[in-house]
């Protein structure tokens, strides 16, 4: 049958499938002939010496069925007579990449095969994955070179960056300005949300869960009114989103000049003036400034402006507000609208953080200030659970110019501009480190056998380094140059008691795990987020969105994952 695909010769294949169907029984151990796809051989003597029944989905030397090789050679018609038979299997996989019949149509650009295909074979099933985890429509889309906003831009900067040595580079990172522009996403021009809603935290007209991704129409009240549209107030219909932010009882989305709040109102983490629930996005007023960065811990939230003033809301129960509020009871009241830290003034403030416990902040100077409830993570010794009203400096830790801040409510966590992360936890600071080197471990399943990798890379090119952080839910991901995500735990405080939490075991601080591995352009992580429960989700340079949920703990023990969702998390896109 191969080489009657081989030499196109559609008569003989045609005979051999008729025969097959008259065939009727054949001895168990009568030797099966098959002839290799790199084989000669004439196709009417092959005919002449074949059994009484031929496999149709037989395999040659190198793994492939009749019709994978009849899809290799491009042949419609050869394809076409195989597809009509309902016994060739339209779904079987190469052995070395683990391709369909429609995978290596798709990935070789042969859209007539591909429709002939799914044309013929209502069986022919598009979710199977490749070895790599890729179905054959995202295989498609990895060979289309699509262009992104700012691609050429980002390019241009990342080349210039490899340019010079190790030396020059972290010399203009320290000298080059504190107003250096990070490589930023560019501004979004919709919301689209999915997920549980039962902290109201969607931003949809009613608190049902939404299983797909569904629109956030967060401009409702401006459209409304009528006669208000203008060159100054257009960009309040369709203002550029310039982030999302999630906390486990409220969200806000960020624009230029406003940031919407919705969720769980009491305690006044919304900044709405009250303590009602919000299910639409509702624009947060009685700040002045421009919009730089919204920080949100469970209970409150954090808005820095352009200007470098800082504005926090919502619970003061673990003095995480930077400023003492009335008390009711035996707490503090929460700040039910947006009120500056008078204590940063005199200071241009960056970027902030927020936890459940503590709030942290960096300047334009590299400088550190924290304040809450201490556990070990202001980055300043003081006794076990004392309370920091007030901004404070931290002092311990080398001015230097910072790149990114975040924490959990037990540590807190920097990068520099030389792309070095620290961590102040246990009333200690450390810096962590990062396995870049590729591990077996992490790329395979522990029935495959080590690859040998190969980068041809130029030799100047830089080693990868972390280029942004995250934290949520007692986690921490690195972000790489590259494209790989790293998640770490941080350890748990010590002297305030309770067990120790699954991050911690899964994810040791000491031995950061690799979680998703950039294989290729496409799959590179361009973004990435943590949610409440320790799922991930991960934005790729190809415009792919990925979600990893997280597997029981005795799957995650097994091995590492990679791009191609074994190991502690299961993927989808």
């Amino acid at each position: 049958m191969f080489a009657a695909i081989k030499n196109r010769d559609l008569g003989t294949l045609r005979s051999l499938l008729s025969s097959h169907h008259s065939s009727t029984t054949t001895s168990a151990d009568q030797p099966q002939l098959s002839t290799s796809a790199g084989s000669a051989g004439n196709s009417s003597s092959y005919l002449s010496k074949r059994p009484r029944i031929i496999d149709l989905n037989e395999r040659d030397l190198e793994g492939n069925t009749p019709l994978l090789f009849a899809v290799s050679l491009g042949n419609v018609d050869i394809v076409e007579t195989l597809l009509k038979d309902r016994r060739v299997n339209v779904n079987a996989q190469d052995l070395e990449s683990g391709w369909t019949a429609l995978h290596r149509a798709l990935y070789n650009g042969a859209l007539s095969l591909s429709l002939t295909i799914l044309r013929l074979r209502k069986d022919c099933d598009l979710s199977i994955r490749d070895k790599e985890g890729n179905t054959c429509l995202f295989l498609l889309n990895s060979t289309i070179d699509q262009i992104k906003p700012n691609q050429s831009r980002e390019r241009v900067e990342l080349e210039d960056e490899d340019e010079g040595s190790d030396d020059e580079r972290v010399s203009d990172r320290r000298s080059g300005g504190v107003d250096k522009p990070k490589r930023e996403l560019p501004p979004a021009t919709s919301v689209w949300t999915w997920g549980s809603n039962s902290n109201y935290i969607l931003g949809h007209q009613n608190s049902d869960d939404r299983a797909y991704p569904e629109r956030v129409d967060f401009t409702t009240s401006q459209r409304n009114h009528p006669n208000s549209v203008s060159l100054h107030t257009l960009s309040e219909h369709d203002p550029p989103v310039k982030s999302v932010v999630f906390s486990k009882y409220h969200s806000m989305i960020v624009t230029p000049h406003r940031i919407y709040a919705s969720g769980f109102g009491p305690g006044g983490r919304l900044g709405l003036g009250h303590e009602e629930t919000t299910l639409r996005p509702t624009v947060v007023k009685g700040f002045s400034g421009s919009v730089r960065s919204v920080a949100l811990g469970p209970d409150h939230s954090v808005l820095v402006t352009e200007q470098g003033e800082v504005w926090t809301w919502g619970s003061n129960r673990f003095g995480q507000l930077g400023y003492a509020t009335d008390v009711v009871g035996t707490e503090a009241a929460p700040e039910l609208s947006p009120r500056e830290v008078i204590a940063l003034k005199r200071n241009r403030v960056l970027e902030a953080a927020a936890s459940k416990m503590h709030t942290a902040v960096f300047t334009d100077s590299g400088t550190i200030y924290s304040w809450g409830t201490n556990v070990g993570q202001l980055g300043y010794t003081q006794p076990i659970n004392t309370t920091q009203l007030i901004p404070k400096k931290i002092t311990s830790f080398p001015q230097q110019t910072l790149l990114s801040i975040t924490c959990t409510p037990s540590s807190t966590l920097v990068l520099t501009t030389t792309h070095e992360v620290h961590i102040f936890s246990n009333f200690t600071s450390s810096r962590v480190l990062f396995p870049f080197s590729p591990s077996t471990s992490l790329h395979h399943h522990p029935s495959q056998k080590p690859l040998n990798f190969h980068t041809p890379h130029s030799q100047k090119q830089k080693p990868p380094y972390i280029r942004k952080i995250v934290g949520g839910n007692h986690l921490y991901a690195g972000l790489t140059s590259g494209g790989d995500v790293f998640l770490w735990s941080p350890p748990a405080p010590e002297g305030v008691g309770g067990e120790e939490f699954w991050q911690q075991r899964v994810f040791p601080m000491k031995s950061p795990r690799r979680v998703w591995m950039g294989r290729g352009g496409h799959l590179r992580a361009r973004d990435v987020a943590i949610g409440i429960d320790g799922n991930l989700i991960i934005g790729t340079e190809g415009g792919r969105v990925f979600v990893g949920v997280r597997r029981k703990e005795g799957k995650a023990g097994k091995g590492g994952a990679g791009g191609a969702g074994e190991g502690l998390f299961k993927w989808n896109s």
